[in-house]
């Protein structure tokens, strides 16, 4: 069985990466094993790069953000050298910085369908061309076994994607998904209740 590491690299020990558990979510009935390392941009380097070699996986993930960018290409560079066989898959905000990296799946935009369809085939296509996902339909992110590793730590959950305003000074100023029909399935409003350690 194939092992995925998801790699997030935080710029405080108290965030926590949504997007990894949203992709955890999406292999549902694929046959992988997961996990997930968390550090901070304010450890060394070459510490974080030794703990992710030592997992030896076969897939590592990355969501690459303004504050980890620079960060994430100088691990990944070294990572390159010693997991040559190792699948490297780049989403998130800044995953273009990524496109001239050797062996590299980059997702661009939301990424829960192409990462999904990434892993069907076995992480040995190109990254699929997909319309994204109604927020409706990409499954609740947090298992109840989830609590011990987020109990000290923000939570995220989205109720809908984009921004009606578009402010010139916000980052997200240019995310043009406006997916901002509130849809609350009761599965969904079951999960958020049952989570109540979240506050």
């Amino acid at each position: 069985m194939k092992k995925i590491l998801f790699v997030a690299v935080n710029s405080s020990w108290s965030q926590s990466n949504l997007a990894f558990y949203y992709l955890r979510e999406m292999l549902k009935g694929l046959t992988y094993h997961t996990q997930m390392l968390v550090f901070t941009t304010k450890e060394p380097i070459l510490q974080c790069v030794e703990e992710i070699h030592r997992h030896k996986a076969d897939v590592l993930c990355f969501s690459a953000y303004i504050w980890n960018r620079v960060y994430l290409t100088s691990m990944l560079k070294v990572l390159r050298q010693l997991l040559p066989e190792a699948v490297f898959v780049v989403g998130g905000p800044e995953s273009a910085a990524f496109e001239g990296l050797q062996d590299c799946l980059v997702i661009h935009g939301p990424g829960e369908a192409a990462f999904k369809a990434l892993a069907a085939s076995g992480f040995t296509r190109p990254v699929p061309d997909l319309l994204p996902l109604p927020l409706a339909r990409i499954p609740f992110p947090y298992r109840p076994e989830d609590r011990q590793e987020l109990e000290d730590h923000l939570v995220y959950y989205e109720c809908y994607r984009g921004c009606p305003y578009g402010c010139v000074y916000c980052l997200s100023a240019n995310d043009r998904r406006m997916n901002l029909v509130l849809t609350w399935p009761v599965r969904k409003i079951a999960c958020v209740c049952g989570l109540n350690w979240m506050h």
